[in-house]
């Protein structure tokens, strides 16, 4: 699997550097970076990838708009950083709310935000 990734992130560089234009190519080396576990490049990717539309456009602004969302959300999750990463979730489901993994990530991470929060208080375990 890692061998297909790094080919994939190859591809994926030089289709950026080709076209940097392309916001679903900036999309795709994120996720492809956040596999890998290289979160600070697929945050600058994420940020070469939102739509430059103001928002409230529907179509494919919109739903690449919720797709960057959900990615910087999932990116969050892995840095630990629950609260960050329910608030994206929450602008996944802002721009489309029927989007049904913005709906469970958002759940699992309420769930552990919770559990952290019981652990936390007195007679808590920590």
């Amino acid at each position: 699997e890692g061998g297909r990734v790094n080919d994939a992130l190859t591809a994926l560089r030089e289709a950026a550097r080709l076209d940097p234009s392309r916001p679903e190519t900036h999309l795709q080396l994120s996720r492809a970076y956040r596999s890998k576990g290289l979160l600070n490049d697929a945050l600058k990717e994420l940020k070469l990838a939102m739509p430059s539309e103001p928002a409230g456009l529907s179509g494919p602004y919109q739903s690449l708009e919720a797709d960057v969302y959900m990615e910087e959300g999932l990116v969050r999750v892995q840095q630990g950083r629950l609260e960050a990463a329910a608030e994206l979730f929450q602008k996944v489901l802002a721009v489309d709310s029927s989007h049904e993994p913005a709906k469970r990530q958002l759940a699992e991470v309420r769930k552990r935000l919770q559990d952290r929060a019981r652990k936390k208080q007195p007679g808590g375990l920590m």
